[in-house]
């Protein structure tokens, strides 16, 4: 989280591998790399660093009602979230696959449309 916790947008939660050879991070490079030979990556964009991390919260996101018509991107105090939960120990889950989504269309179940996927071996051996 970066940014001021009164005034979030996006909450996420950091990916940490199993083991040392951060398979998942040079596949995502790999990826990377293909976008930028065709041309598919803004310049801009090209000199992030990437952050492997799982979105949490996104106030794009949030419903609206009568009440409530800000533009959709504004922020939310998230304080009390991190004050209840910052430290809390999440455990592991084994991601099966690996999904390329389409950004702003979204399918049936209101998530990113997924174009393309991935399956990971469901037994990794790690060091």
């Amino acid at each position: 989280m970066r940014g001021s916790l009164a005034k979030a947008r996006v909450i996420y939660a950091p990916v940490e591998e199993i083991g040392s050879e951060d398979r998942l991070l040079h596949a995502c490079q790999v990826i990377i790399d293909s976008f930028l030979e065709a041309g598919l990556v803004l310049e801009n964009d090209a000199k992030e660093k990437l952050k492997l991390h799982a979105t949490l919260m996104n106030a794009r996101h949030r419903k609206r009602n009568k009440f409530n018509r800000k533009k959709k991107n504004d922020s939310f105090d998230a304080r009390g979230i991190f004050k209840q939960f910052g430290s809390e120990d999440w455990g592991e889950y084994l991601i099966r696959e690996a999904h390329l989504s389409q950004r702003f269309v979204f399918d049936e179940n209101g998530y990113y449309h997924c174009c393309a996927s991935i399956p990971f071996p469901e037994n990794m051996q790690v060091d």
